[in-house]
């Protein structure tokens, strides 16, 4: 995972806004990456959300969380939502009041002033998040919640209802039970929190740290990845070194359950290209895409046998990505299907039942509805999941369009934040125009819907497109072809998330003029938005390593565990 690379190129990405509408199909196997890059031109239409492309925010992993007892969501990469748990403030609303229904971090505090948000990551009582601030010209790390082993790494060992800055110049954060740790865009590692198994890498153990700490000697890290009480950190060269609790094997250095390594140790095997961490065992994705765990594996959660100290293959399928938590693994194909494995007594596999998997079982998706917008896109009505995240006890994940799910009854099923679709769509014939309409959706969602974006294409692609943005329930789309047909599309938009109708068609009268808002081209911001993302490219390929340390992202995909 070029985590660095990826977060760097984001933010000069990010700056320049520059519209993404690409074709449908385009590129030899789209995926939920070519339906976020379409999906930022809407938002940017509307001006609710800053509407990254999928290249400035990157692969999905740490757009949901799940904590010991609540749940996060980035949704639009503009807004994070939590819910569940909230008894010492980790829902980050100011209060410390349960909530079933989710509320909306970044409506106030100084979240809110984050021009992007890119990742969130849940401890058992505590929650952080990954923003990018053109204040601080690149990524900030902020964490809330329960503070009592310095988990928040702002000196203090008091609880904090609201988002505190810990530290910024990051790439990544990782979340453990009580610990926390930080990617530098230097490319070293810093933790703090409990450390009573040495968790934090700083050579000792025993005394919580509540200021990060610089894990020594570790240099070169593309990933990370935290346990209940364990490390892990990848370099640059695909080595992995694993530090903390060793119970069960987990740092798969294959010399079986021992003491605590206050100090990294390298695991056995690579080079790997990705780590994830639960509970108490570890996984990792080598070259080939293929899946390794270790550690504990009495619920299944290793999806193997053999020696559970030291790497063992899970089976023959490639993924994109993995997610482990709690007791339970999963991974996300390159299609958008997901495979999950371990335990499942409250149906955290999404698998349909409650029955533990010792190998990798395919998750239900009956329960994802499939957007208009993905169909076009993709050309295909199969649901595709963009991220996963597991928990002790659930499971939640986002699709394509960044709708958000989680498990309940063993099977996905829509958290309420985006909005519903518009429905009874039609388009009446203007000069060169058409003037859209449509009925408001049903349900709002967890929040207001706060703009319409209407979009006229022709063909099976959305290349060319024409729309118009309002708070009304009708706009004009002009500037089209007389004498053609259109399809039509509205899509509704709130912090909550966004929907999309089903489709309509018109056709434009041949006499007349008029212009409209494209979605297509450099927009207003001309050549410099064009030499802005022109140079994150140029960033990425020059710190891309070369030779036979280079990692690549084996297959494309789509950021808790």
């Amino acid at each position: 995972m070029w985590i660095f690379v990826r977060r760097v190129a984001a933010a000069l990405a990010a700056a320049a806004l520059v519209p993404v509408w690409p074709a449908a199909g385009a590129g030899a196997d789209p995926g939920p990456d070519a339906v976020r890059a379409v999906q930022a031109g809407l938002l940017r239409a509307t001006g609710l959300a800053p509407g990254l492309s999928a290249a400035a925010a990157g692969p999905g992993s740490g757009l949901t969380a799940v904590g010991g007892g609540h749940a996060c969501a980035v949704v639009q990469y503009s807004d994070l939502w939590c819910w569940g748990r909230n008894h010492h403030g980790q829902l980050g609303d100011g209060g410390t009041r349960d909530s079933a229904r989710p509320v909306r971090v970044t409506a106030s505090g100084r979240l809110a002033g984050a021009a992007g948000l890119l990742a969130v990551h849940a401890g058992r009582v505590h929650t952080c998040a990954l923003a990018l601030e053109y204040a601080a010209m690149g990524l900030v790390v902020y964490c809330w919640g329960g503070n009592d082993e310095g988990q928040l790494g702002d000196g203090s060992f008091a609880d904090r209802s609201r988002p505190a800055q810990v530290t910024a110049d990051a790439a990544q954060v990782v979340t453990g039970a009580e610990h926390t740790c930080v990617l530098s865009i230097e490319l070293t590692v810093s933790c703090w929190g409990r450390n009573d198994a040495g968790q934090l890498g700083i050579g000792t153990l025993g005394t919580s740290e509540s200021n990060p700490q610089p894990v020594p000697g570790l240099t070169d890290v593309v990933d990370l990845a935290a346990g209940d009480d364990h490390t892990c950190a990848l370099r640059q060269n695909g080595d992995l070194w694993c530090w903390g609790s060793d119970a069960d094997g987990r740092l798969g250095d294959g010399g079986g359950a021992g003491a605590p390594a206050p100090s990294p140790v390298r695991v056995r095997g690579g080079p790997y290209t990705e780590v994830s961490a639960g509970g108490r065992h570890t996984c990792a994705l080598d070259r080939r895409a293929a899946a390794s765990c270790w550690g504990a594996g009495d619920r299944g959660q290793l999806g193997r046998a053999g020696d559970p100290s030291a790497p063992g293959r899970v089976g023959h399928r490639a993924y994109a990505g993995l997610r482990a938590g709690g007791d339970s693994t999963c991974g996300i194909t390159g299609g958008g299907a997901a495979y999950c494995w371990g335990a499942n007594d409250d149906g955290q596999l999404a698998v349909g039942d409650h029955a533990d998997r010792a190998r990798p079982a395919p998750v239900d998706r009956t329960g994802i509805r499939t957007s208009t917008l993905v169909r076009l896109v993709l050309g295909r009505a199969a649901p595709v999941l963009a991220d996963l995240s597991v928990g002790a006890g659930r499971t939640c994940a986002a699709d394509a369009s960044l709708v958000v799910y989680c498990t309940r009854d063993g099977v996905l099923r829509t958290v309420p934040l985006a909005p519903g679709a518009a429905t009874a769509v039609r388009a009446a014939p203007r000069p060169r125009a058409l003037r859209i309409a449509w009925a408001a959706p049903a349900r709002s969602g967890a929040d207001r819907i706060g703009a319409y974006v209407a979009v006229a294409f022709t063909g099976r692609t959305l290349e060319g497109s024409r729309s118009c943005t309002t708070t009304a329930r009708a706009c004009t789309v002009t500037g089209l072809t007389g004498g053609r047909r259109y399809t039509v599309l509205v899509a509704a938009v709130s912090h909550g998330g966004v929907s999309y109708s089903a489709l309509g068609h018109g056709t434009a009268l041949a006499a007349g003029t008029g212009a409209g808002l494209p979605i297509t081209g450099p927009g207003p911001f001309g050549a410099a938005g064009v030499a802005l993302v022109a140079a994150g490219w140029l960033l990425v390929t020059a710190c891309r390593p070369r030779g036979p340390g280079r990692l690549r992202r084996p297959v494309a995909r789509g950021r808790p565990a």
